[in-house]
């Protein structure tokens, strides 16, 4: 795997760094659940965009993080870091 694959974060790839990987986490527990974009912006009172951002992994502040984590029921555990 290239280093500029893991960077982007395509599909089939690691997730290399903490963003990414909690950004992916919400992204699974949104899907899971079935949940549209539409929906959790209603239940958290974020914006769509800031939603897309944040699980898109290009937006990760503290505050609305813990908001779609805490909505989605995801923990917000320490992750692993990975060499690069």
């Amino acid at each position: 795997m290239t280093e500029e694959a893991i960077k982007v974060g395509k599909a089939n790839t690691v997730e290399a760094d903490p963003v990414s990987q909690i950004a992916a986490r919400l992204r699974n527990a949104r899907r899971a659940k079935g949940w549209t974009l539409e929906r959790l912006a209603k239940i958290t009172g974020l914006s769509i965009p800031t939603i897309s951002r944040t699980l898109r992994g290009l937006q990760a502040g503290v505050g609305s993080t813990k908001e779609i984590a805490d909505a989605l029921g995801v923990e917000l555990e320490p992750v692993e870091e990975t060499a690069a």
